[in-house]
């Protein structure tokens, strides 16, 4: 849903009493008066799950860009919500006493400073929504997928049940990884890239997520087109040495290695779980030949 236009819902206009919508990507709409993105109105049960609404618009002062929801409940679950203009969601109750929202495992960049509520309809924030920079791909034209180091990968939800209603069942082959992604377009990595161009020109091993973890954490690292040596602490290499990811405990001893194996240039994301070992300290190593990366993280049962 892209590039609409109308006086209310530029991108989706919804009048009913349950509807669920789900993997959408609602980009660039405007509305002349509400609902830039979605407007919904006169709903009792709207169930919005893993969609993306970003850069819609909304012409008047204080109203929604977003998401304009007049209704009694909506539930917001494994969704990004970013940059709409004036306000991301208005919520209103013209013919309900006992509106609500519910916001699930979602990225609402602007947090719930970006929500307009001058009906003081009840907000149940859940404490795994995140308000940041979901970092999309990008490029042109503008990719809504994720990048590897965004914080909107596998942290959403396959499975919600709130108020006696299931909010969201999803099967294990719906999503890769150890949860849904946030947003629209369920990321496929780890990947390998055949387009070398578009890679980094450094090897890079990323900060574990979340950190401190329990018992599960995520290490995602980049093999590059071409390997530049000031990026680790030694300088030889041969190009035929496979790539090792180890972990060891704060003593330095070598606790398990979770790659060891040659692979093509690209983006890898893998899974460590320290469900057997005690709360602490550990390092992890990214290495290839005599280079090396390491970085720290928390474990805490």
């Amino acid at each position: 849903m892209q590039n609409g236009k109308d006086l209310n819902g530029g991108g989706i206009f919804i009048s009913g009493k349950n509807v669920f919508l789900k993997n959408l990507l609602i980009k660039n709409n405007i509305a002349e008066n509400e609902g830039g993105g979605i407007y919904i109105d006169n709903s009792e049960k709207v169930i919005l799950n893993n969609l993306t609404i970003a850069f819609n618009n909304s012409k008047i002062n204080n109203h929604s860009g977003g998401i304009y929801f007049n209704g009694e409940k909506l539930f917001i679950t494994n969704c990004i919500i970013f940059k709409n203009i004036p306000k991301d969601i208005k919520l209103k109750h013209t013919n309900f006493n006992n509106s609500e929202l519910t916001i699930s495992n979602s990225d609402l960049f602007g947090g719930i400073k970006s929500i307009e509520n001058s009906d003081s309809v009840k907000i149940n924030w859940n404490e795994n929504n995140i308000e940041s920079d979901p970092m999309f791909i990008g490029g042109v034209p503008l990719s809504y997928g994720l990048k590897i180091i965004s914080p909107c990968l596998n942290v959403g939800t396959p499975f919600l049940i709130l108020q006696g209603d299931t909010i969201i069942n999803l099967s294990s082959d719906e999503y890769i990884g150890s949860a849904p992604d946030m947003g629209s377009i369920e990321s496929d990595y780890l990947i390998s890239i055949t387009d070398e161009e578009n890679l980094p020109s450094e090897f890079q091993l990323l900060q574990n997520y979340p950190n401190p973890f329990n018992p599960t954490t995520t290490i995602e690292y980049i093999i590059p087109k071409s390997v530049n040596a000031n990026s680790f602490h030694n300088t030889q290499q041969k190009s035929e040495d496979n790539v090792k990811v180890i972990v060891f405990d704060i003593l330095g001893k070598e606790i398990k290695t979770l790659v060891n194996e040659y692979q093509k240039p690209g983006y890898y994301k893998i899974q460590f779980n320290a469900a057997n070992l005690p709360s602490g300290i550990y390092y992890y190593q990214l290495k290839y030949g005599n280079l090396y990366q390491s970085k720290k993280m928390l474990y805490l049962k």
